[in-house]
């Protein structure tokens, strides 16, 4: 989770095929439904949604778009 809490991170756009967008959010999926109740479990489930919600709404919701963020600096 140090990733996600890093001071100062810049903003990286990734072009990503609809294809694999839709893949790597399948991939997120399944580590949500196949971990054990803990903490990747929650930020695999957090990450898919932020991911769903800024591939919706583009770069304008970025920052409205950080569960996995908060969730990460409430477990520091």
């Amino acid at each position: 989770m140090s990733a996600l809490t890093a001071e100062k991170q810049e903003v990286v756009e990734v072009a990503l095929r609809s294809g694999e967008l839709r893949a790597l959010l399948e991939i997120l999926e399944y580590v949500e439904g196949a971990a054990p109740r803990d903490d990747a479990r929650e930020m695999a489930r957090r990450i898919c949604s932020d991911l769903s919600l800024m591939a919706r709404d583009g770069r304008e919701g970025l920052d409205e778009h950080r569960e996995a963020l908060t969730y990460a600096e409430e477990q520091r």
